[in-house]
């Protein structure tokens, strides 16, 4: 017989500042448990202008949450913080927003946006980036 008990979990700083939102998930088969931890943990917002080659001038606002398999981490994560945001930042003005407006194109930047955190964190394990937002602005929008 195999039980499942899922918790969750979110922590706030002594500044009063939500931090990661935990998820615990206790599987127990045949007298044995296993617990599994998987950490959200919330990116500041990054705005980023992106490469156009028409006169107008069209920025991202990225909202990313990494998942993290400890929360322990979090703190190496918050660390690395400057890296991580340069990095981010580095890659997507390198994009246009006719790159960025299809699914494939934000799939695309997810997937590349994961490896080159990871390579900044190793041995951290970043196991997933979630976008909670992604917006792209051109000047005759605002």
């Amino acid at each position: 017989m195999v039980n499942a008990v899922t918790n969750t979990s979110s922590y706030t700083n002594n500044d009063g500042v939500a931090g990661p939102f935990v998820i615990t998930l206790t599987i127990e088969e045949d007298g044995k448990e296993a617990e599994s931890v998987t950490v959200f943990y919330d990116l500041p917002e990054i705005t980023a202008r992106l490469k156009d080659t028409s006169a107008d001038e069209a920025t991202a606002r990225l909202k990313i949450s990494v998942e993290l398999n400890n929360v322990e981490d979090v703190a190496k994560i918050e660390a690395l913080l400057p890296r991580i945001n340069d990095a981010v930042i580095a890659h997507t003005i390198e994009l246009t927003p006719d790159e960025l407006e299809s699914a494939t194109g934000l799939y695309w930047l997810k997937e590349e946006l994961l490896y080159r955190i990871n390579l900044l964190t190793s041995p951290l394990q970043v196991s997933n980036l979630n976008f909670k937002n992604f917006e792209i602005q051109k000047p005759n929008e605002k």
